[in-house]
This record gives structure tokens, C-alpha cells and sequence, in this order.
């Protein structure tokens, strides 16, 4: 999670550059009319040379403000797109709503900074998971970042986290993007795995009250906690157990029990 003290700062100094622009064109305007007025009169002799020479050196004293004042409207810009990219930067610049999400906490941001080496053609949704929980959260695109995290040097990307996450600043997260080819693959609830051997497991429903347990493989982690799991490593049509899987384990394991009892 990003700290945006910087990005609050710089909005704040955008603001105000940007009425300081403003107050100095009005300015501007009434001197520019003083001063042709004062030229006017000046031709008819109605007017001193001292006025006339007053009214320029104020209409030229403002000039320099809006000039002055341009430019620091200009630099900010310019510190907004270097710093923040084009697409958090424009939005700085046009007032637009994701700053004022992000300045007012109702979205959180994210750098996502890839392994080294690693590479995608595009930015996809991804999902975070933070601390000791084992839930994650949505989290969506941005735009790429303007710099990496000098620990991992990998290729980075800005998201943005709705404040309901309960993400907060500084917080390290463990981020999950899909890469490689789309598969055609079923989502696994975490309610219907049970772990055996180190391995994780399924029941399948092969009657009226009839089971059977299935091993899944756990290298495609789902956002709920479960798994995505291809519909190549699953029999045709299977209807998965997804309540009761523990149950069915320990009933699996008391019949084999009783059975090698029965053999004795």
C-alpha cells in the first residue's frame, strides 16, 4: 500500500497554483483595460503622463504575474505526470474522481510489482491477500507505475483497493494476477476441499448416497480460498460435493477401519 502524502501535497499545490493563475488574469484584465484607457486619454491630452506611465507599469506587473504564475501551473503538471503517470497524473490535473477517492481514503492505492523477469502483455484484475487471513480482495487496474520497488525490480503496476479491504498504508499484500493461456477450469469452494497426505481432495457424488474422493491439484489458487481446477483433470459432468466434504472423510476412513476389523 502507498503512502499518498506526496500525492495529497501536490494536489493541494495544484489547486492553489491554479486559482493563483486565475486571480492573476483578472487582474490582468482590469489593467489592460486601465491602461487603454489611459492610452485613450493620453491622445486627447485628458491624462497626465505620470498616469499613463502608472497604469503600464501595472499592466505590465501583471503580464509577469500571469506568467509567473503559468509556469507554475505548467511545472505541477508536468511533476503530476512524471511522478504519477498519465492516468493518475491526468486525473490530478482535471480534478477528476479517482483522486478525490484516493485523497478522501474511499480507495486505497496499490503497487504491484512483478518477480523479475516475469512479463504480460496487459494488466489484468488481480487479487491481494494481506497478514494471516487467508481471504483476498478484488483489486483493479490502474495503470503501470511510474517507478518499481527497488527490493524486487520487477515490472510494476498501480490498483486501486476500495477502502472496505481494510488495506491501510504501508501494509505488504501478496498479490495473484492470471498469466498464460485462458484454460476452461471449474472453481473449487474451499468448503468442498479436504486435505489427506499433503494432498488436497474432493468428494464426487457417483450415486444416491454414494461418494467418491478425487485428488485436485492446488497450482491455481481461486480468490474464495479454493482452487481453479481444469475440467480435463475432472470425470465429465461431475457433481462435487460442496458441504459435508470432512464429514464424508472421516466416514471413508471409520468403514475402511471397520473393515480391516471385520477381516481380522
Amino acid at each position: 500500500m502507498l503512502d499518498l502524502d506526496k500525492l495529497v501535497t501536490l494536489d493541494n499545490n495544484y489547486v492553489t497554483a491554479v486559482a493563483q493563475l486565475q486571480s492573476a488574469q483578472a487582474r490582468i484584465v482590469a489593467s489592460k483595460a486601465a491602461f487603454e484607457r489611459a492610452q485613450a486619454l493620453s491622445k486627447d491630452n485628458i491624462t497626465t503622463v505620470a498616469q499613463l506611465q502608472s497604469a503600464q507599469a501595472t499592466f505590465g506587473a501583471d503580464q509577469a504575474g500571469v506568467a509567473t504564475a503559468e509556469a507554475q501551473v505548467k511545472t505541477l503538471k508536468a511533476t503530476a505526470l512524471q511522478e504519477w503517470g498519465t492516468v493518475i497524473g491526468k486525473a490530478l490535473i482535471e480534478g477528476g474522481p479517482l483522486v478525490t477517492r484516493l485523497i478522501e481514503r474511499q480507495t486505497f492505492l496499490l503497487q504491484i510489482t512483478l518477480p523479475p523477469g516475469t512479463f504480460i502483455t496487459a494488466a489484468p484484475k488481480a487479487t491481494v491477500q494481506f497478514g494471516a487471513s487467508a481471504s483476498r480482495h478484488q483489486v483493479d487496474f490502474v495503470s503501470p507505475a511510474t517507478q518499481t520497488d527497488p527490493k524486487i525490480q520487477g515490472l510494476s503496476f498501480y490498483y486501486a483497493a476500495d477502502a472496505a479491504s481494510n488495506l491501510l498504508p504501508g501494509m505488504n499484500v501478496l498479490a495473484f494476477l492470471p498469466s498464460g493461456a485462458p484454460i476452461d477450469g471449474i472453481e473449487i469452494s474451499a468448503s468442498a476441499v479436504v486435505w489427506w497426505t499433503g494432498r488436497a481432495w474432493i468428494y464426487l457424488r457417483t450415486g444416491a448416497d454414494t461418494f467418491t474422493r478425487h485428488e485436485i491439484p492446488t497450482d491455481m489458487p481461486a480468490p474464495g480460498g479454493g482452487f481453479i481446477v481444469s475440467v480435463k483433470s475432472l470425470p465429465p459432468t461431475p457433481e462435487i460435493v460442496t458441504q459435508g466434504a470432512q464429514i464424508l472423510l472421516s466416514e471413508e476412513f471409520r468403514a475402511q477401519i471397520q473393515v480391516g476389523e471385520d477381516n481380522k
